[in-house]
């Protein structure tokens, strides 16, 4: 009996021991540092909350020039009721091309755009469909999800940081497959950074630092994003506030109407436009295809350009090659169907600026036969012509325009699915108009890369009259100070 039970003690001893339980009992006391670093019991009873940051932001790829990241100005207001796990986060920035607030209920999430005065609602999304991105942002927020999920927290060893040894952790988290890694500053429990790596794209670094208190709670009042070793995101005036928040929060602004029925695909379609042109696409990615006669010139380089080109094939009957791929930008997303045009032995055709960004895509240079760059204000294309105009959203934009039909292809300045008449005009559209009156031209219907709709030019036209350059919207507190 003795042998026996001596036994059993060396067995649970090696458990209680064994890595595995090491590990998960460092998970267990970083955790708990965490917490109360954060404010302890005040942290775990913590209701509502309510938020301020004034961030610059950018995305790789997409800047104003193609060797740099351009960071615009952006506010935003955020409202957490933590007990019934509800977000609202109201956005303006990009010059005025943002005025929105996401919001998430029981009901799911609603989504404002106060430029158009109307709402789109969505019941399937949960709180984590779009908060879950702001989460990652905010170290106490981090800090309380993963008290929320501390069962699934795992230890993941030691890092210098900034001169300070780190207790790295793990979990569970919501609404991700890329569950972040919290670096925990031993010394004082707080989170100085967060890492995650996104399969084969790159790895977002998140930094924490400035950290204050209020109310007991603590915080981080700088943030950084880094993708590798790229800024693409900071915000150095965050500010939190502990407090009851008002029900009005949580209820549809007075004059927002529900979104109308809007022109969308969710399968592949393809549109005939007229003549020539056609339009074939699916939610967010539409591409134009013009029969020049023996072959095929697609305009619009946003990805997916294969599964487009087979749509109108298909639809067409046809066997005729493509010949060119006319990309309008340097913007990474608007060059992403390049290896597809390759593939299919067309050429490039775009502004020099775009050269960059698409030997980064293809890894490597590219010939003269594959990419053909464009010169001078006008350069033709059998039943294209393309102009090279400079707008608020790049300095370099190729402007498609086929002759016969009088249309005009644009990427990133308009995007209008409504089928009750045109969206709302930005300030970059605005500079898209000027450019089109500059030139000459008077088309009939506008296309677009990110809606199934052919917008009639004069109906952007008459839409434009009522554009008021940085305008702020009715009543909107995040932006009244910015009127003076």
């Amino acid at each position: 009996m003795k042998f026996r039970a001596g036994l059993l003690s060396s067995i649970a001893t090696a458990i209680l021991f064994s890595p595995a339980a090491w590990a998960g009992d460092m998970a267990h006391r970083t955790t708990e540092k965490v917490i109360e670093a954060y404010g302890g019991a005040k942290f775990e009873n913590l209701k509502t909350l309510r938020m301020e940051s004034d961030l610059r932001y950018g995305w790789l790829g997409q800047g104003q020039y193609p060797d740099y990241t351009d960071l615009e100005p952006m506010r935003k207001i955020y409202h957490y009721d933590l007990v019934k796990g509800w977000g609202s986060e109201e956005a303006w920035g990009g010059g005025g091309a943002y005025a929105e607030r996401v919001f998430t209920t029981d009901d799911g999430q609603y989504t404002v755009n106060y430029l158009n005065k109307s709402y789109e609602h969505d019941p399937d999304v949960d709180f984590y469909g779009h908060f879950g991105g702001e989460i990652r942002t905010t170290d106490f927020l981090l800090a309380y999800d993963l008290m929320k999920h501390r069962n699934t927290a795992e230890h993941k060893g030691e890092k210098m940081f900034r001169g300070v040894p780190h207790e790295l952790i793990s979990y569970d988290m919501p609404g991700t497959s890329i569950d972040p890694v919290l670096w925990v500053n031993t010394e004082t429990g707080l989170i100085s950074k967060m890492r995650r790596v996104v399969p084969d794209a790159f790895v977002l670094n998140y930094v924490f630092g400035d950290h204050k208190k209020t109310r007991g709670i603590s915080y981080a009042s700088d943030f950084e994003l880094y993708a590798d070793d790229k800024l693409i995101e900071y915000a150095k005036s965050i500010d939190v506030s502990v407090g009851r928040i008002g029900s009005k929060i949580w209820k549809m602004d007075r004059g927002i109407e529900a979104q109308g029925d809007m022109i969308s695909s969710d399968e592949m379609v393809v549109d005939h436009i007229g003549g020539s042109v056609h339009h074939a696409g699916q939610g967010g990615a539409w591409g134009a295809f013009v029969d020049a006669g023996d072959h095929i010139i697609s305009i619009g380089g946003y990805g997916g350009l294969e599964d487009r080109f087979k749509a109108y094939q298909e639809a067409q009957g046809s066997e005729k090659p493509l010949k060119y791929l006319i990309v309008t930008h340097h913007h990474a997303d608007h060059l992403a169907s390049v290896p597809d045009a390759i593939g299919l032995g067309a050429k490039i055709v775009g502004p020099e600026s775009a050269r960059a960004n698409l030997e980064e895509i293809m890894d490597r240079s590219l010939t003269v036969a594959e990419f053909q760059v464009l010169s001078g204000d006008k350069t033709s294309l059998g039943p294209v012509d393309i102009y090279l105009i400079s707008t608020g959203h790049a300095p370099e934009f190729a402007l498609p325009y086929m002759r016969t039909e009088e249309i005009i292809y644009d990427e990133d300045h308009y995007s209008g699915q409504r089928k009750d008449g045109p969206s709302w005009i930005s300030a970059n559209m605005m500079t898209m108009i000027s450019e089109v009156e500059r030139i000459g031209l008077d088309p009939d219907l506008l296309l677009t890369t990110h809606s199934r709709k052919a917008e009639k030019w004069s109906a952007i036209m008459e839409k434009s009259k009522s554009h008021v350059p940085g305008k702020c919207p009715t009543g909107r507190a995040i932006c009244q100070d910015l009127l003076k």
